[in-house]
Formats: C-alpha cells, structure tokens, sequence
C-alpha cells in the first residue's frame, strides 16, 4: 500500500493490515513527525509529543460525519481483494494539519482560538477565517436579527430560502 506523507515527499511503502483501515490519530502522528524530522518546531500552543499534538488537533477539529466519513475499502477488480481504503475524515483532518503547521505562529494562534470558540476552521485563508470570526461573533449578540438580515440580503440577490 503506498502512504501519503506529506506533498513533498515521494510515496513510501508502508506494511499494513489492509482489512483495517488506518488509525487517524497514526496518520496525524506521522505528519507531526515528518514535520519534526526536518528540524522543524511545533507551534507554541500545541503539546509536545507526536501523539500528544495529533490528539490536541483532532479534539480541535470537527467531529466525522457518521456517514460520509465512514472509511471505506478500495477493492480490486479483478481479485476483489481490498488493496487500499478511502478515508475522507483522514484526509480533511491531514490536509489541515498541513496547512496549519505552515502558517505563521499569530495565525495558527488565532485559529487554534477561534476553533475553541467554535468556528470550525476548513483551511481558508485566515483574512477570510477572521471575516468569518467576525460574522460569527455578530450572529452570536442577536441571532434572530442576524437571521433576519440575512434572509433579506439572500433575498435581494435572488436566492430563495
């Protein structure tokens, strides 16, 4: 089975059960540390400890789906043997972890605090996760009005809700 590292990384071979698809706290743990085995730090506001970081961004990041999330096998045509697994949760929370520990250390510091505050963040631009914030927040002081408004700036552009 071939392992996605990280992008700069070529393909490796990597001996797994392939009845089980892979653990995501593993997968995580193995970005943390590729990105420690090139000398490169964490981030101040993420644990030391591979393992103990990819928990920390896993407890940040949004639940999977109980259904489109749900790992499922790649079989072979012609043998019907599983020879891979597709796992969408796996690859949003490892897409993002890269995204994340390329960012400078304000911006992975806001994040980390507004993800607390609960906005999720899906890897936007973080001038466009701060917009989002913001919106989130004036939702946040009088929904029913925030709704309000919303439906007719919706209106205004021709969307039917």
């Amino acid at each position: 089975m071939v392992s996605f590292i990280a992008p700069d990384q070529p393909p490796q071979k990597v001996s797994q059960d392939m009845s089980k698809p892979p653990i995501v706290v593993d997968v995580i743990a193995g970005i943390i540390q590729h990105w420690l085995d090139k000398n490169r730090a964490l981030p101040e506001c993420m644990p030391k400890g591979e393992y103990h970081a990819a928990n920390w961004w896993l407890n940040l990041m949004e639940d999977p789906h109980p259904f489109l999330d749900t790992p499922e096998p790649v079989r072979s045509l012609k043998t019907g043997e599983i020879t891979g697994w597709r796992t969408p949760y796996h690859d949003r929370v490892s897409y993002l972890m890269h995204r994340y520990l390329r960012l400078d250390e304000p911006y992975q510091a806001f994040i980390s605090e507004y993800i607390g505050k609960g906005v999720p963040w899906r890897g936007e631009p973080v001038d466009l996760y701060a917009d989002i914030c913001r919106e989130h927040g004036n939702m946040l002081k009088n929904r029913d009005q925030y709704i309000c408004n919303s439906r007719k700036v919706l209106s205004d552009m021709g969307i039917r809700i």
